[in-house]
Order: structure tokens, then sequence, then C-alpha cells
């Protein structure tokens, strides 16, 4: 038999695999997903019967715009120096060193390139979506990542 080589070396000194996961609210939250799909319907019939196919593309455009994260699927790649968010439109690359504090709640994590809590936080920062699944595995990482001041 051969001697194979044991790597002893703390896992903190050892880079990350990439961790990739997916999360599609549409499909995920179905009660969600019934109740927001019934009221667009209902909103774009009266819409349509009140103001004509003018104003029933522009609530179109406008809701389905601002409500496009919840309608597609989104996978979100963490690396070892960055954070790669893909949609429907493209691929966008984060930098792990621009995030200097992170808020946690119930649906995901929020990156703040803030050292202290501020109401700016919610524009400038990085909201990410948890796959129920990997939870632990990505706010693990992320506290590998981001240092939150004390």
């Amino acid at each position: 038999m051969e001697d194979k080589e044991i790597d002893n070396t703390p896992t903190e000194d050892k880079p990350d695999k990439a961790l990739s996961w997916t999360v599609f609210p549409f499909k995920d939250e179905p009660r969600s997903a019934i109740l927001i799909s019934v009221f667009l319907f209902v909103l774009f019939v009266y819409l349509y019967e009140s103001w004509g196919a003018f104003y029933l593309f522009l609530g179109l455009v406008i809701l389905l715009g601002s409500l496009w994260e919840f309608f597609t699927p989104v996978t979100y790649t963490f690396t070892e120096s960055e954070i790669e968010v893909k949609t429907l439109f493209g691929k966008r690359a984060y930098k792990w060193k621009i995030y200097r504090n992170f808020l946690v709640d119930k649906k995901g994590v929020l990156l703040s390139p803030f050292e202290r809590r501020t109401r700016l936080e919610r524009f400038r920062g990085l909201s990410i979506r948890f796959d129920e699944d990997k939870r632990g595995e990505i706010l693990a990482y992320v506290q590998r990542h981001v240092a939150k001041p004390d």
C-alpha cells in the first residue's frame, strides 16, 4: 500500500469550495404565488376594462418589472473572492471585500457595505435569499467572509 499524505492544516486556511443554490419564490411559496397571481389578474382585468389596452400594458410592465425576482429563479454562487448572482437577465459578481456587516432574517441575509446599521443598507446592500436546505452552510460562509463589527 502507498502512504498517502494527510492534510492537517486547519480548515480556516483552506480555500472554501464554491457554494451554489437556486431560489424560485414562485415555486417555493405556492400560497403567496396564488394570492399574487389572483391579485394581478383581477388588477389587470380592471385596468383593461376601465382604462384600456395602453394602461393594461403599462400596468404589466410596472408590476411585473418590480416583481420579476418573485416570478423567475435566481442562482447564487459563493466563491472565495466573490458572490455571483445569476438571473434571467444576466449575471453579476460582487466582491466579498466590500461588505462589512450582515443582517439575517427568516428568508435570507442582507450584506451591507456599512459597519453599523443604517437606513441606506437596504438600498446599497445585497439581499440574498436562503435555500432552506442550505441555510446553515450559507450563514457559515457569510460569517467567514464578512467580519461583523463588535
